[in-house]
């Protein structure tokens, strides 16, 4: 994770180093892929946008959970586009803005197809130009939710979060990306350098852990109180039966 801006970082700076650790992160060996991402799936952080949609009402907003992300992103992630396209490098600033959906919130449209609908978020007209499948975004238990996608061209953010899906050892590739960093900007610090699995332990599957690990406590109490009481019984029965 990496946030240019607390070294005051214009925009255009901040786009540029972002541009190229995204372009030598993919000629690391063993590299396989790598994309942007303003947040990690099943993480710590996320974001929301008040979003209006004409086919439900013409004044009202709602507040839908989404992800600011670059080309490739859901390839890397595994992440089907199940119709229409994801974002492309020829989405750009002189582009229409675009956004992509997920089936879930592509069902606001009953009866009709998402793709060419327009949605206004904060303000913004954009057209859904892909629906993706739609997957777990903050919770593994999670029930489906509303989510969408923003291309990172056309919506900049100073904090992102490069994802980089490698053969090799990932402490190998951190230590790559941290070295390309401090050759593109000695000051430039590197936040949270993690391997997905670990942060899905540390995060989405923590609260089933802390559930998990009362459930075995409360468990062992009750069977220790069990087995507690049952020697209380048999010891009581030996002693009055002993002459």
């Amino acid at each position: 994770t990496f946030d240019p801006s607390q070294t005051r970082f214009s925009e255009n700076r901040t786009r540029a180093f972002y541009r190229e650790l995204l372009d030598r992160s993919l000629q690391f060996p063993g590299a396989r892929a790598a994309a942007l991402a303003q947040s990690v799936p099943l993480g710590f952080t996320a974001s929301q946008k008040q979003v209006k949609i004409a086919a439900i009402s013409l004044n009202d907003t709602m507040a839908f959970w989404m992800n600011t992300v670059t080309p490739g992103y859901f390839e890397l992630m595994r992440i089907p586009v199940v119709a229409g396209r994801g974002f492309l490098a020829s989405d750009t600033n002189r582009t229409p803005p675009v956004a992509v959906v997920n089936q879930a919130l592509a069902q606001f449209w009953p009866g009709q197809i998402a793709l060419g609908q327009i949605m206004e978020i904060d303000g913004r007209k954009m057209e859904i130009v892909g629906v993706v499948k739609t997957v777990k975004y903050q919770q593994a238990g999670e029930s489906p939710k509303p989510f969408f996608y923003l291309p990172y061209s056309q919506n900049f953010a100073a904090r992102m979060t490069l994802h980089i899906l490698t053969q090799g050892p990932p402490a190998q590739a951190a230590r790559a990306v941290i070295a390309v960093a401090q050759v593109l900007d000695p000051s430039q610090p590197v936040m949270e350098v993690r391997p997905l699995d670990q942060l899905l332990s540390q995060g989405a599957l923590f609260g089933a852990r802390i559930g998990l690990g009362v459930t075995v406590a409360a468990g062992s109490c009750t069977g220790l109180m069990a087995l507690t009481g049952l020697y209380v019984c048999v010891a009581s029965a030996v002693a009055r039966r002993r002459r």
